[in-house]
């Protein structure tokens, strides 16, 4: 059951609640968090030198004069595909574009002290096929919405070396969605009940639909640093902790008993008519309440930057993610689910730490300024748990982007290609996870982020 949304938030902030997307690589951590630092691959820990700098590295902030802001959004179009060894049927995802939102403010109170506040999502995750598709007992649609909200403040000690530190403030909103089929039960329902059982009952319109969500607040800080030792070098290092959500009152919902019923009906040459059946799956599919625990992981961004000649900058960076704290997937349900002593759905995860490498360039020409970043990531998700809420692998992006400024104003755009290698799907497979190949798997990103200095 969800929670009303804090009353009285800026509607800015409601903006940032923004449909999920699927990026199917890294887990679901996104780190692309304006157009300026999404050109230069995210390789923006070391420069830091916008108002995206609460996001990527708050240290930096203390190169800002006065009161900068920047709003932005990001358009997202991603795909992939699903070949069956079983069935030698093709599946592609949904087809969606996404929209994802940002802000920042900085302000500057003397030489030394700065302030910031910036609302992004760094988790996020949006995966639809089909709903009658052949993985559909494992999941059909899986989305998780955050919208983390981060104020910061920043010292500098002196032209060479600032601090930073914040408060993560994180809403959580998570749906997961995955069919029941009738072959998952009638089978014990038959022999419990001493009755033949012949047929198949394989038709999608016999699932019972399954959704599960929720929503919460978790909290968490950050910490940053940054040093300049020259005009021509820079260093940066952004830490940000876990945050822990508990989810104590989520929804359970079962739906389309009437057709499950019937097909048991069907299958039991009528011996016991649809009206019993049905009484007997409301008993053993209510709708109720659940809970469940996520952690989103702790992040480390390291970069350093360099001018080699005066007009242009070269930035290599690299993010670890923990996602080691991604180890089971718990639901504890307030009735059974499935059976009498159902009460707990555990799926293991197991996920592992991993890094990413980011390198980015910036060439300044008069007001404009042309950008190329390049991105690996690899996935944290290892064969034996893989699956289709998250169907992920290592991952390439390719980006470029321009950017003009004029006076007080500042335009940036972006553009990247991301790419997922393939990846099979044979471990432990069976008909919650079909054997066969993810392939296909890219997405065209846009971004655009107006800036104004006051």
């Amino acid at each position: 059951m969800k929670r009303t949304f804090m009353v009285g938030v800026p509607l800015l902030l409601f903006l940032c609640l923004f449909f999920p997307l699927n990026l199917n690589a890294a887990g679901f951590y996104v780190d692309l968090q304006d157009a300026k630092g999404m050109a230069l691959g995210g390789a923006f820990i070391a420069q830091a030198n916008n108002p995206s700098a609460v996001f990527y590295n708050p240290a930096g902030m203390t190169q800002l004069e006065g009161t900068q802001i920047s709003l932005g959004s990001t358009f997202i179009m991603p795909t992939t595909e699903f070949d069956s060894d079983a069935t030698g049927h093709n599946t592609e995802v949904d087809d969606n574009t996404w929209w994802l939102p940002n802000f920042y403010i900085t302000h500057k109170f003397n030489d030394h002290v700065w302030i910031g506040f910036g609302s992004f999502s760094n988790f996020a995750l949006g995966t639809e096929w089909p709903a009658d598709w052949e993985g559909r007992y494992n999941s059909y649609e899986a989305t998780v919405k955050t919208v983390t909200m981060n104020p910061n403040l920043a010292y500098k000690f002196n032209d060479k070396f600032s601090i930073a530190v914040g408060l993560q403030i994180q809403y959580l909103d998570v749906r997961m969605k995955r069919k029941i089929g009738i072959k998952k039960v009638a089978a014990s329902l038959f022999s419990s009940l001493g009755l033949p059982f012949s047929a198949p009952l394989d038709d999608p319109s016999t699932d019972i639909k399954n959704e599960v969500n929720g929503d919460d607040f978790g909290y968490g800080f950050n910490v940053a640093a940054r040093l300049q030792p020259t005009d021509w070098l820079s260093f940066g290092v952004s830490y940000r902790s876990e945050v822990r959500h508990h989810i104590g009152d989520g929804d359970v919902d079962n739906s389309h008993q009437d057709a499950m019923a019937l097909g048991l009906e069907t299958a039991s040459f009528g011996l016991i008519n649809q009206t019993t059946w049905l009484s007997v799956l409301n008993g053993l599919f209510p709708d109720t309440s659940g809970s469940t625990t996520l952690t989103m992981p702790q992040t480390v961004f390291m970069g350093a930057a360099v001018k080699p000649i005066k007009p242009l900058t070269v930035e290599i960076a690299g993010y670890w993610t923990g996602w080691s704290s991604w180890d089971d997937l718990t639901l504890h349900f307030d009735q059974p689910i499935g059976g009498p002593d159902n009460y707990t759905s555990n799926t293991e995860k197991d996920w592992d730490d991993v890094w990413g490498w980011r390198i980015g360039l910036e060439y300044l020409w008069n007001d404009w300024a042309f950008r190329f970043g390049y991105v690996h990531d690899e996935s944290p998700i290892p064969n034996d748990t893989l699956d289709f809420m998250v169907p992920a692998d290592d991952r390439d992006m390719y980006n470029f982007g321009i950017g003009y400024s004029h006076g007080n104003f500042t335009i940036d755009g972006a553009y990247t290609y991301l790419v997922i290698d393939e990846r099979d799907v044979s471990i432990n497979a069976d008909i919650y996870r079909p054997q066969g190949e993810l392939h296909d798997g890219y997405a065209h990103m846009f971004s655009i982020s107006l800036g104004y200095k006051f």
